[in-house]
């Protein structure tokens, strides 16, 4: 673990005879600066991309990192009915978590189903010391086999709007971190109001076009007047 220390030297009749070390745990403060910077990297990647879909592998990369994750899943709403689907992964390569990614790929929740449906109702992030020991969670069976523990979910929201949520699982038992569910639930509005841009840009763009579109097929002119003119 990292330590930070400070030595005195010891004196006696001007003469250096030792010295007292002190030695400090510097962990906590370590895992603030790394919050710290993953939150700024989730700002960056968000900056250098037109869309979240282009941004999937690396926010994933970035937000599994945040805390002892193993594995980071986005599943994203969709836009006709509320079911989620599942959009990308990330996965340490030291856990053979495939068969789990697979069941993952291959299903649907609605709302208050399994955990994410459960999150994505209530808009509130969620926090399971150990999936296992719950009977919510429907893919049970599937983490059993592969050693699969604890679970976060982080809604992906602009105010009441869910557009998705990431589902973050660890290979160990963890107890609820309410200062790592803040940073991760900042960082699931962060993401909804990136969303939210580019989906009134893409609105605002088809508006125009459709509108471009209409003028150039009309056979007459169109003239805006005001009151000055």
């Amino acid at each position: 673990f990292p330590v930070q220390y400070v030595t005195s030297p010891l004196h006696e009749q001007d003469r250096p005879v030792g010295a007292v070390v002190v030695f400090q745990d510097i962990s906590a403060r370590k895992q603030q600066e790394s919050l710290q910077q993953a939150q700024l990297s989730v700002s960056h990647i968000l900056a250098q991309v037109g869309t979240v879909e282009a941004a999937i592998p690396q926010l994933l990369q970035v937000v599994g990192t945040m805390g002892p994750w193993d594995m980071a899943l986005l599943w994203q709403r969709e836009r006709v009915g509320d079911t989620l689907t599942c959009q990308g992964s990330w996965v340490r390569p030291s856990h053979r978590w495939g068969e789990f990614l697979s069941v993952c790929r291959n299903s649907e929740f609605p709302p208050g189903m399994d955990f994410l449906g459960i999150a994505c109702s209530s808009k509130l992030p969620l926090w399971i010391p150990d999936v296992l020991t719950d009977s919510r969670f429907t893919r049970a069976p599937t983490a059993a086999r592969l050693g699969m523990h604890a679970a976060c979910i982080g809604p992906i929201r602009t105010g009441h709007v869910i557009h998705g949520a990431f589902e973050l699982y660890s290979g160990t038992v963890q107890p609820t971190d309410s200062h790592l569910i803040q940073i991760l639930a900042d960082t699931g509005m962060k993401i909804g109001q990136f969303i939210d841009r580019t989906q009134t840009g893409e609105a605002l763009r088809a508006t125009h076009s459709m509108t471009q579109s209409l003028l150039a097929s009309l056979p007459g002119a169109i003239f805006l007047c005001g009151r000055s003119l």
